[in-house]
């Protein structure tokens, strides 16, 4: 079986990682193929290195005219390799793959969707329940957005199809540098550097925890738009001595056997990957109950779930896990054990295979 994926961006998120750990995945079982649209990124030597077959497809400004001679040149392209499944994987990738077979072009199509109600326009989202709506099926992450599709999309439930997020268990050592390491309770937030992760709550929350005489450090891996607002944010609350902005760390599940603790305050989210690998880690997380976050996690059981904004109940439940090392350890455990039994490689790896086969057939 040949299998083409179709990717926007070479950089560093949870959907561009998540589509190159899938790669990695199935390389072994299937030929495939990449077809991406921005001709650079931090995770172009990662496909060149495990050898994948790459085609660039430059992609302009999306109201841009020159977009149809790239349309054009995807659906040449599409039809001189004649893959059995196309698979797009983010936003942009399913509108293009839309245009270029339009109006009648036979080719079994797989559009992605691992966001909640996140669009750069609101033509995006119109644009996508169209290519939801003519593709042969469509991926989703979690139970929360197949939910969402079929009530709010109108998309028919057996089109939709649960492919969840995987992790492999950690097994390495420490990587983040010595001198973050202190006798303090470290706290850890991956993500990129946005609005809608909301890292001005995580620290209105760690300012708390500090005031109540807790020793915590907040330790944030990523990058993005909201540094400087996060820098400024530190400075106002007073604890530059805690947090550690540490930039894009490479390591997936493995980065978080650094943190005691692992926080997400997103307001949105599909289904967390920093979640599920803080869970691998074996490290208990507080997490905002938002998109397939539930999915994951089982609120007092594999982590702690609060209301998305409730900085106070945020505060309350690191102080609690601050507190007590026992239940750090009992939450972590099992953590640990529900991503290895539910979001192992080998079981996502067969759903995905299957729905491939079911398609082109």
């Amino acid at each position: 079986m040949h299998v083409v994926f179709v990717v926007d961006s070479l950089m560093i998120g949870g959907t561009e990682l998540a589509t190159l750990r899938t790669f990695r995945l199935l390389r072994t079982s299937v030929e495939l193929s990449l077809i991406h649209f921005h001709a650079t990124g931090p995770l172009l030597d990662e496909y060149r290195t495990d050898g994948a077959v790459m085609h660039h497809i430059a992609l302009h400004g999306i109201r841009d005219p020159r977009n149809l001679g790239a349309i054009l040149r995807l659906r040449i392209l599409l039809g001189r390799m004649r893959p059995n499944v196309v698979h797009s994987h983010d936003a942009y990738s399913n509108m293009v793959v839309l245009a270029a077979l339009l109006p009648n072009f036979p080719l079994p199509w797989v559009a992605s969707r691992r966001w909640l109600d996140q669009y750069v326009r609101p033509s995006h989202g119109r644009v996508n329940r169209l290519a939801f709506k003519r593709s042969s099926a469509v991926a989703v992450n979690s139970e929360a957005i197949a939910a969402h599709m079929v009530s709010s999309e109108h998309i028919p439930a057996s089109k939709v199809v649960v492919i969840p997020n995987f992790v492999e268990l950690p097994v390495e050592t420490l990587i983040l540098d010595a001198n973050i390491r202190r006798k303090r309770i470290i706290v850890g937030m991956v993500s990129r550097l946005t609005p809608v992760k909301r890292h001005d709550l995580a620290l209105q929350a760690i300012a708390r925890v500090i005031g109540a005489g807790l020793h915590v450090d907040l330790v944030i891996v990523g990058e993005g738009e909201s540094r400087a607002d996060i820098l400024a944010a530190v400075a106002a609350h007073g604890i530059s001595n805690h947090v550690h902005l540490v930039g894009d760390k490479r390591g997936g599940a493995q980065i978080h056997l650094d943190f005691d603790i692992v926080l997400s305050t997103s307001d949105s989210e599909g289904s967390p990957n920093s979640v599920l690998e803080a869970m691998a880690a074996g490290r208990p997380v507080v997490a905002t109950d938002v998109g397939g976050t539930r999915d994951l996690v089982r609120d007092g059981v594999d982590g702690i779930l609060v209301a998305a904004g409730d900085v106070e109940a945020m505060t309350e439940a690191l102080k609690r896990l601050v507190l007590d090392p026992e239940l750090r350890s009992t939450i972590g455990a099992a953590g640990r054990l529900r991503a290895d039994t539910y979001f192992s490689p080998a079981s996502v790896s067969a759903k995905l295979l299957a729905l491939y086969d079911k398609i082109s057939h």
